[in-house]
């Protein structure tokens, strides 16, 4: 008997239709993925799944699991029947929580589980999930790829019939990716596991049923995919004076050991740095230190020439566009639009100037047709791209890219590619956070591994 059924599933937001006609089915402990491409509709029949959308106007045809429909399942009982883990781990964090330990304990407790059961889940996914030296650490002091494993793991505390991950290594270094599949290898045998993924290299590894999402329409999963393009353009550095010279850098979070200790980091015009390290080794935190956000405990950050130490924030923007790991938090414009034109508002442009620089990069960064729509309506790759256009159209001259290729599916990551080796082109120095190994090797004119 099938654990979970779909049945002629069609999902509309607005005039849009995002899922249709839709028919699957798992038994319990079949593990299943279904690749797709971004906005493809992965991550609302995920949600669909997992009971977040009932039914309504916007929905058609039937979800069940245990011939139950999950969207009106008591609190007390969807928790243990399915679980869903979306692609921000941080909006799955509780709040309610102070420490990794105590996060992932939250579902069993309010569950009312045994205290004694409670510790032993907690030490057993702490100790599968690489999370034990963490586990006093305040959730939201955690690096992406650290809060993604919490996540996981606060979900499989819960002991799901039905484990839904959506693009759960998106985040993940090379070492955390396989203790992420041990863990799904080592669930339960009647745990029925759906992978949702923009790349099959992780359902591939566990033995997956493959199927694909192609415009709300799932079919049979085809292997072959086109590779990532080699994009022409500069491939060394344009100048011999640095852009950007980070010098003694010291740095360490309150009660934490030292990040950085005398760090020495020198960044060229038309280069494009990738930096790279496992998850917590500090790429975030550098990000943070460079553009101001945060201050070192001592050393200099030498900006175009100048110390940024005493500059605000605002100034130091002038010269550095950031693009942050999660694009929502940074996006708060009611239109793509108006949260473009906010990057250059403050460059004492004319109105004239400042429309000619907005339409430029929309049309450059693909997103004219989206221009009136609201940022957070967009699918999530098109919302990274709303934040590298509010990066680019101020034409910084140090890009940081914090993940911006983070589940993005082949052609966005060739899209991403040519806007960085533009940016090389006109004599900007790009550094990319990355933990994929093949973006790096084709994009990057140089490796910069923080240990």
């Amino acid at each position: 008997m099938d654990l979970v059924a779909v049945e002629d599933l069609t999902l509309r937001w607005g005039a849009v239709e995002v899922l249709r006609g839709v028919r699957l089915t798992l038994a319990p402990g079949e593990r299943v993925a279904i690749i797709g491409s971004n906005g493809s509709g992965k991550s609302s029949l995920g949600q669909v799944i997992a009971g977040w959308h009932g039914q309504g106007a916007h929905r058609s045809g039937t979800v069940t699991i245990g011939g139950d429909d999950p969207a009106v399942l008591s609190p007390s009982v969807r928790p243990g029947t399915v679980q869903y883990v979306g692609q921000v781990p941080m909006h799955q964090l509780s709040g309610r929580a102070f420490s990794v330990k105590e996060e992932i304990a939250f579902g069993p407790e309010n569950l009312l589980l045994p205290r004694a059961e409670m510790t032993e889940r907690v030490a057993d996914l702490t100790d599968r999930l690489g999370l034990s030296a963490l586990a006093d650490r305040d959730p939201f002091t955690l690096s992406g790829g650290e809060q993604q494993r919490l996540s996981i793991a606060a979900a499989l505390a819960l002991r799901p019939q039905v484990l839904v991950l959506d693009e759960p290594a998106g985040n993940l270094d090379v070492a955390a990716r396989g203790l992420l599949a041990r863990a799904i290898e080592a669930l339960p045998r009647d745990t029925a596991v759906l992978l949702l993924d923009v790349e099959p290299d992780l359902a591939l590894r566990l033995g997956c049923r493959m199927l694909s999402l192609s415009g709300g329409v799932l079919q049979p999963f085809e292997p072959s995919q086109p590779l990532l393009p080699a994009i022409s353009g500069p491939g060394d550095a344009t100048g011999d004076k640095a852009i950007l010279a980070v010098q003694g850098l010291s740095f360490a979070y309150p009660g934490s050991t030292p990040l950085f200790d005398g760090f020495d980091a020198r960044f060229f015009p038309g280069e494009a740095v990738a930096l790279t390290g496992r998850n917590g080794a500090g790429k975030s935190t550098l990000f943070r230190l460079i553009n101001g956000i945060l201050v070192p405990k001592s050393g200099r950050v030498i900006l175009a020439g100048n110390d940024t130490r005493g500059r605000r924030i605002d100034q130091i923007a002038v010269e550095v566009g950031t693009v942050f790991q999660e694009p929502e938090n940074q996006l708060f414009a009611p239109t793509v639009r108006q949260e473009v034109a906010f990057g250059v508002e403050q460059l004492g442009l004319s109105a004239q100037q400042r429309n000619l620089r907005v339409d430029a990069v929309l049309e450059r960064v693909g997103l004219v047709e989206v221009a009136q729509r609201h940022p957070l309506d967009l699918d999530a790759a098109s919302r990274r791209f709303v934040a590298v256009a509010s990066a680019l159209v101020r034409a910084p001259s140090l890009l940081l890219l914090d993940e911006a290729q983070r589940g993005l599916d082949r052609a966005n990551k060739a899209r991403l590619a040519t806007l960085i080796r533009q940016e090389q082109g006109r004599g900007a120095a790009v550094i990319f956070i990355c933990h994929d190994p093949d973006f790096t090797a084709l994009y990057a004119t140089r490796t910069l591994s923080l240990s």
